[in-house]
C-alpha cells in the first residue's frame, strides 16, 4: 500500500516557536491523509526522528513534541494517524527524503515511533509489519486484543453492581486502608469485585471510583455499544431472552439486572432519550463472559470456564475485540515478531488499558523471539500512574504521577540501544496475581528507571488514640499533636539522581520544596484540623543529574494516612 501512496508537499515554513524549526506539511495524493515533518536546526539534528501516532491525531505536532525532537537530535514525523502504521511508514520514508535534502547529507537516518492507548496499536503493528522504517519503538498503555471494547464493558458491569460500595472499596485499598477491599460487601458484590479485578481492573484505581466506573461520564463506558449492535444486532434479544445469559439466569445477579432493567424502563424523567436503550445498556456489561479470547493467554478469562476447558457462557460469533484492534492499527494483530528495540511502557493505576497487557504482550514477544527477546525488548512498569498523558490535572497531582518523563527517556534510551548498542535498563520486575501486576518492593529488584519512594508516618505512642502501626502507613492522632514523617528514596542502578523532593502534608496537590540527605528525609507536621488526611512525598530523578532539565524527569511518589480526630 505504501507504494500508492504518492506525497505531495503543500508548503514549507520557517517556524520560531517552540524553538527554530522549518516545518513541510503534505499530504498523500487522492486521500485525506496528511502529514507534517518539522526539522530543527542543523546544529540540533543527530540523524534520527520521532514519529507519534494516535488514531484521532492530526497532523500537527505538539510543541512539545517537537521541543522534545531536538532536544534528542531529532525532527519530528506526524499523521493524521487513522490510516494505520502503513500510513505511518509512508509519511516516515517520505519525510527521510526531505530531511536528506533539508540537511544536505546521505548518513542514514534511525526513526523511533511511539503511540499511547490507540497509538499503541499502530506502534506494535508498526514495530511488527514493517522493516527498516523505524530501528525502534515505544507503546505505551498498550491494549490487548481483548481491551476494545470489553474494557469499557467491564467497568460498566462493575458500575451496574457496585457504585453504592465503591466509596469503601476505595477507603479499603487506600494507603493505611483495612487492605480488604471485599469488606462490606454482600456476595453478589463481592464475586463481581473478584471477577472484575481478575479481568484487570487494578484494585489500585478504586482510589478514583468516580473514574473507574464513569460516574461523570455515564455513556463513556458504552462508547462502543453502536459497534457491537451493528456487528452483532442480536445479542441483546439474545441476552434477555435466551438460556446462559445473565438476563434470564437464575441467580441472585440475574435478579439484580432485571431489577435494574425494570427500573430503567420505568424512568420517565422528561430527559432526552439515551443513544442506546436501556436493554443494550444492561446486556452489554456482561457482553466479556460472551467473547472469550482463546484459552492459554488470557488468565483472567479462565474464571468463564469449566474444568475442561470449556465456556460456561454461550460465545458470540463474531470476534469483536482482535476485528477493532485491526482496524485502529491497520492490520496488526500483536504476533510478537518486532523487527527493532522495542520498550513498552505501562501503568499500573490504568483503569483503560489494563497494566497486564504489557505482561501478555511480553509473553507473545518472547514466543516468538526466544532466547532474542533480552536483545531488543523491554517491558517498564510505572507505578502510580494512570492512563493518561500529560501533565496531571483535575485534583489528582497528590496520588498519581505522569509517565511522560519515562516515555522520553525510552526513547532515548531505544536510540541508543539501536544506534550504538547501549541496552537499556532490564524489565521491571514483578509477579501476576488475580489479574492484578505487583511490583517488587525496593528499586534494585524492581528494576526500569523509576525511583521508589517510601513514606512512613510515626505518631507518639503514648498520646495516639491507635497502637502504632508496624506497617507504618497510617497514624491516629489529636489536633495540634506533632508528627514525625520519614522516609527513603532508592534509584534503581542507571536511573540517575534524584534532582527534586517535594512535600505535601495535607494531601491537595500543593508542594513545596523538600531536601534529601544521604540517610534519608523526615520532617515534622501538626495538624490543626480534624479530618482524614493522605500526606504525599513525591521525588523526580534525572538521568543526568541536572535539576533544571525539563525533558525526561522520572516521578514517583508515596502516601501514607493521618487521622485527625
Amino acid at each position: 500500500m505504501t507504494a500508492d501512496l504518492r506525497p505531495v508537499i503543500d508548503n514549507e515554513t520557517d517556524e520560531s516557536a517552540p524553538l527554530p524549526h522549518r516545518r513541510v506539511r503534505g499530504h498523500f495524493a487522492g486521500t485525506d491523509y496528511r502529514f507534517t515533518v518539522s526539522l530543527p536546526t542543523r546544529c540540533r539534528y543527530e540523524h534520527r526522528f520521532f514519529q507519534s501516532v494516535y488514531p484521532v491525531d492530526d497532523e500537527n505536532p505538539g510543541d512539545r513534541a517537537v521541543a522534545f525532537g531536538a532536544d534528542s537530535g531529532a525532527y519530528t514525523v506526524q499523521t493524521n494517524a487513522d490510516g494505520g502504521y502503513l500510513v505511518d511508514a509512508a509519511a516516515a520514508t517520505f519525510a527521510k527524503d526531505v530531511a536528506a535534502r533539508h540537511y544536505g547529507s546521505s548518513k542514514p537516518i534511525f526513526g523511533y515511533i511511539y503511540g499511547a492507548s490507540g497509538g499503541s496499536y499502530q506502534t506494535i503493528a508498526a514495530m511488527e509489519n514493517t522493516s527498516g522504517v523505524w530501528a525502534g519503538g515505544v507503546p505505551l498503555v498498550i491494549g490487548a486484543m481483548t481491551s476494545i471494547p470489553n474494557n469499557f464493558f467491564i467497568r460498566a458491569f462493575a458500575r451496574l453492581i457496585l457504585s453504592e460500595k465503591a466509596p469503601l472499596i476505595a477507603d479499603a485499598v487506600a494507603p493505611g486502608g483495612s487492605g480488604d477491599p471485599h469488606a462490606g460487601l454482600d456476595p453478589v458484590e463481592a464475586a463481581v469485585l473478584r471477577e472484575v479485578s481478575a479481568l484487570g481492573v487494578p484494585l489500585v484505581s478504586w482510589n478514583d471510583y468516580r473514574y473507574v466506573l464513569g460516574l461523570d461520564d455515564e455513556s463513556g463506558l458504552m462508547r462502543f455499544a453502536s459497534t457491537v449492535e451493528a456487528i452483532d444486532p442480536s445479542y441483546a434479544d439474545d441476552f434477555w431472552s435466551e438460556p446462559g445469559y445473565l438476563g434470564t439466569e437464575d441467580s441472585p445477579l440475574g435478579d439484580r439486572f432485571r431489577a435494574a432493567l425494570i427500573q430503567e424502563e420505568a424512568k420517565d424523567d422528561g430527559e432526552p432519550e439515551p443513544p442506546i436503550d436501556a436493554r443494550w445498556r444492561l446486556a452489554l456489561c456482561a457482553f466479556h463472559r460472551h467473547q472469550l479470547p482463546p484459552p492459554g493467554e488470557f488468565s483472567g478469562w479462565d474464571q468463564f470456564r469449566d474444568p475442561d476447558g470449556h465456556p460456561r457462557h454461550p460465545q458470540r460469533a463474531t470476534e469483536i475485540g482482535p476485528l477493532i484492534g485491526g482496524q485502529v492499527s491497520g492490520g496488526g494483530t500483536h504476533h510478537g515478531r518486532i523487527a527493532g528495540k522495542v520498550i513498552v511502557v505501562n501503568s499500573l493505576v490504568d483503569a483503560d488499558a489494563y497494566p497486564w497487557h504489557g505482561h501478555w504482550y511480553a509473553a507473545r514477544v518472547r514466543s516468538a523471539l526466544g532466547y532474542e527477546t533480552d536483545n531488543c525488548f523491554r517491558l517498564w512498569f510505572t507505578d502510580n500512574a494512570d492512563h493518561h498523558t500529560g501533565q496531571i490535572t483535575e485534583g489528582k497531582e497528590h496520588w498519581l504521577v505522569s509517565y511522560d518523563g519515562i516515555v522520553q527517556q525510552a526513547l532515548r534510551d531505544v536510540a541508543a540501544w539501536a544506534e550504538k548498542g547501549v541496552a537499556p535498563a532490564a524489565s521491571t520486575a514483578y509477579r501476576l496475581e488475580d489479574g492484578q501486576i505487583l511490583l517488587a518492593d525496593t528499586a534494585e529488584e524492581r528494576g526500569g528507571i523509576q525511583p521508589v519512594v517510601r513514606l512512613e508516618v510515626a505518631a507518639d505512642p503514648s498520646r495516639s488514640q491507635a497502637p502504632h502501626r508496624a506497617d507504618a502507613v497510617s497514624a491516629i492522632v489529636e489536633p495540634g499533636e506533632e508528627v514525625t514523617f520519614r522516609a527513603v528514596v532508592e534509584v534503581p542502578p542507571g536511573g540517575g539522581e534524584v534532582v527534586a523532593l517535594e512535600w505535601d502534608p495535607l494531601g491537595r496537590g500543593e508542594f513545596c520544596d523538600a531536601s534529601l540527605v544521604e540517610d534519608g528525609w523526615s520532617t515534622t507536621h501538626r495538624f490543626t484540623e480534624a479530618g482524614v488526611f493522605f500526606p504525599v512525598l513525591r521525588a523526580t530523578t534525572h538521568r543526568q543529574g541536572n535539576p533544571a532539565a525539563s525533558i525526561a524527569r522520572v516521578q514517583n511518589l508515596s502516601r501514607v494516612r493521618v487521622s485527625v480526630q
